[in-house]
């Protein structure tokens, strides 16, 4: 296949970059979440909560899949923190 003129052109459909990359959620984009709600927390379990999880989420304006919301309750370090924002909310 020849190469025309306007195959060198930034805007064209081959020189764009996959859209799809952009939309797939890692654990790279949790500084990007919003509205993160934790359920589970048991107050005998203090200070370890360790039933808390999120149960949702909002990324760049759409909630998170299930899939996506295990990918974050696999990072209990990102729980432990949002349970004790939530903890310190409910007890101001």
């Amino acid at each position: 296949m020849s190469k025309d003129w306007w195959d060198d052109l930034p805007w064209h459909p081959a020189n764009q970059e996959d859209q799809n990359s952009h939309n797939e959620f890692s654990s790279d984009d949790f500084h990007n979440l919003t509205g993160v709600e934790i359920e589970g927390i048991d107050t005998k379990d203090h200070p370890d909560y360790c039933d808390a999880f999120v149960s949702r989420a909002t990324w760049f304006d759409r909630d998170l899949t299930d899939d996506e919301l295990e990918i974050v309750n696999d990072d209990s370090d990102f729980v432990y923190e949002h349970t004790m924002k939530h903890v310190e909310f409910l007890n101001s």
